[in-house]
């Protein structure tokens, strides 16, 4: 996994899990603001044609401080995206109108979110000279300062739930773009920044694609909303709901339907907040007289898909896969693997051993040669194996999914061997190491708290390092592919007190609890049976306690858990000693780069001696809005911030070995430097006569203290 994809995870683990509804309503609210004027909550309700009450409760629960309002209660900004009421440095132009990002990143995924073309008009930092971008949906048109590049502030606490003055005054401002990475160094290390990552404005357009996919991509590809609205015990409910479902069933429609209880017309069902009897859904409570009628529902189902029927009429519907209420996951995906033809249970395979390597989606050329047959029509496979939604793919045929791994970054990161994926949820997380036997740990997050949850599997026993944690198994549909309807709300949580907690506050969900032993006997049924006949060792199949680095250290002791107080140190910081010697427990070095939490907070910084022994500082923005205090017990869990001697390649590991004055200068950098360098090296996979030269050099410019390879 790149650092991008890295940081990306990052930011998603302290981001609000959305169901599609949910999604559906910021992807609304983004839209209707980008129109230039304030927003309310009827206006949001009567554009996406639902209850005022729905909008109300999210903007008030899962979106609760992304937004903020005018002295009239209109909402003037949302999530990256502001009126000229909230300017920054970061204007946009979007069909004539003036509107503002919150940062440089927001500026390169709000054209995807909004399905425009948009002109971006900002500065280069340190050098005042302007930028300016034009940027669409599917990517960048112009760039007036080529060799730009984006910094990225690492994650940290669950910034979400700030004020969004408080998100644009700390995070957002040192969000930026430079004339180039050297610029962006620079700049980063005189203001002792050791939190800001950088990557060209081309590259990081891609990942922020990638991140508002796995954010809100549900609404972002014409999924239709399908809501069926009654009173109480309305006696032509039943009748509504199968006309519903077998027009459902007969186009074979992905779609996220909510039903509704209160004062309307009823039965109304609503497509895209449409009534598909020509009504407007509203009214007093009554019975109706035009009771919904199958030509009708599926007339407004048909027109609603539009373009999407073709390829959408064949995915298959959730009910034949819900054992009981609240499992919302294909049971059945061994079975429906094991059906496959031959050639196409190959393919398959081949997929999942791709991203088990790579930790990356195989591209056509790497199916054809991993099956060995330079005429498979790939495109054609790939839909084969989308209609048993054994993978997803989107409206150009790319994967989105190929269970249990994701392409984009999701919340539940799962590190094998070498190698780290991305799992689609809680339930594949955990089935992916009994599918390709090996050992595995697991990071994730409970998405109520924002608390992180680690699940280490080791010769098939899962241990979690939380005792008390759970996994939510839940759905937010009755038809459609499994990452549209149940994907983003399989979760791990801290224990189910917040699971619960969670539920109550997505009550369009079904949903049940699992502990530990059921989730983990689940996830090893569904996913072992994928690649047990005639498993072929991917890379990174290998017990992790079997792993040759030079030099080694074990995970046990990388990770350190503690309580200190909080000491005063200058210039408005605080100082937080630990309680042992880190060159004895890490190896010697001039100074210790770490990250971890102080309270659950996330946190980087640099251990170095303080006169008393060993510590590390955290600065006034960090401070902000932590509630902390000189005097304070806090809870710190620490490890050395990769990448360490023992996370590299063996030919690099082993140059450094032999050559001390430069390990212990690379040692010494910053995660920042250290990555560029490690990069700079595995750029070569295409010329890996070059790989030894590169190293030779690294070493060389190591030892004559630079920081970073001079600019050609």
């Amino acid at each position: 996994m790149g650092e991008l994809d890295w940081l990306l995870a990052e930011y998603l683990k302290i981001m609000p899990v959305l169901d599609p509804a949910q999604a559906r309503l910021a992807v609304g609210l983004w839209r209707l603001l980008a129109e230039g004027t304030p927003v309310t909550a009827p206006a949001l309700a009567g554009r996406l044609g639902v209850p005022e009450q729905q909008v109300a409760a999210a903007l008030d629960g899962v979106l609760a401080g992304t937004h903020h309002q005018d002295n009239q209660g209109r909402i003037i900004a949302f999530w990256g995206l502001s009126l000229p009421e909230m300017p920054s440095p970061h204007r946009l132009t979007v069909d004539g109108k003036t509107l503002y990002a919150w940062c440089a990143p927001d500026t390169l995924w709000l054209p995807r979110v909004l399905g425009k073309t948009i002109a971006v008009q900002s500065s280069l930092e340190t050098t005042g000279q302007p930028i300016s971008l034009l940027l669409g949906p599917d990517g960048i048109q112009e760039n007036s300062a080529d060799g730009a590049v984006v910094s990225f502030v690492r994650a940290r606490g669950k910034s979400v739930g700030d004020a969004v003055a408080a998100v644009m005054s700390s995070c957002c401002r040192d969000q930026l773009f430079f004339s180039s990475g050297q610029a962006a160094g620079h700049w980063a290390e005189a203001q002792g920044r050791e939190d800001i990552a950088v990557f060209p404005v081309e590259q990081a357009i891609d990942g922020a694609g990638r991140f508002i996919e796995a954010l809100v991509g549900s609404a972002l590809h014409g999924r239709v909303s399908v809501e069926l609205r009654s009173v109480p015990d309305c006696p032509n409910l039943a009748r509504a709901r199968e006309a519903l479902q077998a027009a459902l069933a007969d186009l074979g429609l992905p779609a996220v339907v909510t039903e509704v209880v209160g004062d309307y017309p009823s039965p109304s069902i609503l497509v895209n907040g449409v009534d598909v009897m020509g009504g407007s859904g509203d009214g007093p409570a009554a019975c109706r007289l035009d009771l919904p009628t199958g030509g009708r529902i599926r007339a407004a189902l048909r027109q609603a898909m539009g373009a999407e029927s073709a390829t959408a009429a064949t995915e298959p519907s959730l009910a034949d896969c819900w054992a009981q209420p609240g499992n919302a996951i294909r049971t059945d995906r061994p079975r429906r693997a094991e059906q496959l033809p031959d050639r196409l249970r190959q393919v398959h395979r081949a997929i999942l051993r791709h991203f088990a390597a790579t930790g990356t989606a195989p591209s056509g050329a790497d199916i054809r040669t991993a099956v060995n047959t330079a005429e498979l029509d790939t495109a054609n496979a790939l839909r084969e194996l989308a209609r048993q939604d054994l993978v997803a793919v989107d409206s150009a045929g790319r994967l989105v999914a190929a269970y249990p791994f994701s392409p984009t970054p999701t919340p539940h990161v799962v590190s094998l061997g070498d190698v780290e994926v991305f799992a689609m949820c809680a339930i594949d997380a955990l089935g992916m190491p009994f599918m390709l036997g090996t050992d595995a740990v697991i990071t994730s997050v409970d998405p109520h708290t924002g608390q992180p949850v680690r699940v280490t599997i080791t010769n098939g026993a899962a241990t979690f390092q939380l005792t008390e944690a759970v996994i939510v198994y839940a759905a937010t549909g009755t038809t459609g592919r499994s990452v549209d309807t149940c994907c983003s709300t399989i979760n791990f949580f801290t224990n189910a007190s917040n699971a619960q907690a969670w539920i109550a506050a997505h009550p369009g969900l079904a949903a049940t609890v699992l502990d530990q032993d059921q989730a983990v006997t689940l996830g090893r049924d569904i996913f072992e049976p994928l690649l047990a006949s005639g498993r072929h060792p991917a890379p990174p199949a290998r017990p992790l306690s079997n792993r040759t680095k030079v030099p080694h250290m074990d995970d046990s002791v990388k990770g350190q858990q503690f309580t200190a107080m909080v000491a005063a140190a200058t210039r408005g910081r605080v100082l937080i000693p630990i309680p042992f010697n880190p060159d004895t427990v890490w190896g010697t070095k001039p100074r210790h780069h770490i990250r971890g939490t102080v309270n659950n907070i996330g946190v980087r910084g640099v251990v170095e001696p303080d006169g008393h022994g060993f510590a590390f500082t955290l600065g006034p923005a960090w401070l902000r809005g932590c509630g902390l205090a000189v005097g304070d017990t806090v809870t710190v869990t620490i490890e050395p911030e990769g990448p360490q001697r023992d996370d590299l390649a063996e030919d690099v590991a082993a140059a450094l070995e032999t050559h001390p004055q430069a390990a212990a200068f690379f040692d010494s950098l910053a995660q920042f430097y250290r990555r560029a360098y490690l990069r700079w090296i595995d750029a070569t996979k295409r010329r890996p006569d070059q790989r030894p030269q590169r190293i030779a050099e690294m070493v060389q410019l190591l030892e004559a203290g630079h920081k970073e390879r001079p600019q050609p």
